[in-house]
């Protein structure tokens, strides 16, 4: 062991060939993995970046309206992966020329039959859309509304309208408002009254809501607590009466979701099939209770593997040349070392050490340099990839 002191002692009087060896390996390290981890990042933001425009990552259309039951059963898939962050149902209903919005308390249906429904009396397109209040708390969609006065429904009949509909109508907050609706085959009028509007708000995004509230007109917008909507339906119906599918659209959600920043792009087929098995989950659980199962972002996952792979053959392709200079730019200075630690071998050899120990003693040495150089060049590479990006 006489040879490892002397050469430990030798290492620490000569530091800046130490030095020299060492930022070699640094500066390759950081390099390569300066590329490796630009790359994971580039990938990861680019994918997260696409995701920007998903809001409901799985949709769910009830058959029933059995509310508690199927979020119980529902909520058996969500214990069952993490990555599901909520599930909020949703209620939408949307009218189309057969809808009335009045101050009036009542509404003269009587005129309206004599003049044969004319369109003229019935607002374009106009829906009802209800959710619970835990949805105002998401983040995901803080910015696709803004409540420009008043406060969010609380209690049963109370409801927000959109701005547009509100001044039409010369409303103010806590007014009651009337609304109507027909079936013409039948001859049968719906009213539900006594509606009190307690607020107002302004679509930022339609797009975005039209993801929650399937079929949301972006004029005539009539928001409501979830239950209070459910019980606009009944209301507004004739159970097993062909007007339930003629005449109106009406959409019973269940929106799974997904926390996109808990996702492992970088093992893009692992992703694919994890998203699969929560859907197969859900079909298990569920059945037969569903019309069908839609998955956005399973379908974004799909769309986007081809162009995830091609992008990283990109950045590997254009990342080739580093590696080379790191490999080169490490070698050359260590060998530069080597050529100077000559004498100091030939001093090792005349104090008795055998040309095994020699080497042994190499051996140790570019294990301290890349060792030293390794951990600092990886972090140094994190740093720089953080800088770059």
């Amino acid at each position: 062991m006489g040879i490892l002191r002397v050469g430990f002692k030798d290492l620490i009087r000569s530091k800046g060939k130490s030095i020299i060896a060492i930022l070699g390996v640094l500066i390759s390290i950081i390099l390569i993995s300066g590329i490796n981890i630009s790359t994971s990042s580039l990938t990861s933001y680019n994918f997260k970046k696409s995701l920007s425009d998903i809001y409901v990552d799985i949709r769910v259309e009830a058959k029933s309206d059995e509310v508690d039951n199927d979020l119980a059963i529902l909520n058996k898939v969500k214990d069952y992966d993490s990555i599901i962050e909520n599930i909020i149902p949703s209620y939408s209903r949307s009218f189309y020329y057969n809808l009335i919005i009045t101050s009036n308390d009542s509404i003269n249906w009587d005129k309206i039959i004599e003049d044969n429904y004319n369109i003229s009396y019935f607002q374009d397109i106009s829906s009802i859309n209800g959710v619970r209040n835990s949805f105002y708390l998401l983040d995901r969609f803080n910015s696709t509304y803004e409540l420009l006065s008043g406060r969010l429904p609380v209690n049963p009949r109370e409801i927000l309208l959109d701005y547009k509909t509100f001044s039409s109508l010369n409303l103010s907050i806590n007014d009651t408002i009337t609304l109507g609706t027909y079936m013409e085959s039948e001859n049968v009028t719906f009213t539900v009254s006594n509606l009190k509007v307690v607020g107002t708000v302004k679509i930022n995004n339609f797009l975005a809501l039209n993801n929650l509230f399937i079929g949301m007109g972006e004029n005539n917008v009539i928001l409501t607590n979830f239950e209070f909507a459910l019980e606009l339906h009944e209301n507004f119906s004739l159970a097993n009466d062909p007007y339930n599918q003629y005449n109106f659209s009406n959409y019973l959600y269940y929106n799974f979701l997904i926390n996109h920043d808990n996702i492992d792009i970088l093992h893009f087929e692992a992703l694919i099939q994890r998203i699969d098995l929560i859907i197969n989950r859900i079909y298990i659980e569920y059945q037969p209770n569903y019309n069908f199962v839609y998955s956005d972002f399973y379908y974004r996952l799909i769309e986007s593997q081809e162009y995830v792979v091609s992008f990283q053959m990109i950045l590997l392709i254009v990342s080739i040349p580093v590696y080379f200079l790191g490999f080169f730019l490490s070698i050359t200075l260590y060998t530069i070392s080597l050529n100077k630690q000559e004498i100091k071998f030939g001093q090792f050899a005349s104090k008795g050490a055998s040309k095994r120990q020699i080497i042994i003693w190499i051996i140790i040495q570019t294990t301290i340099y890349g060792m030293v150089g390794g951990l600092i060049g990886v972090l140094g590479g994190y740093f720089t990839s953080y800088f770059i990006l």
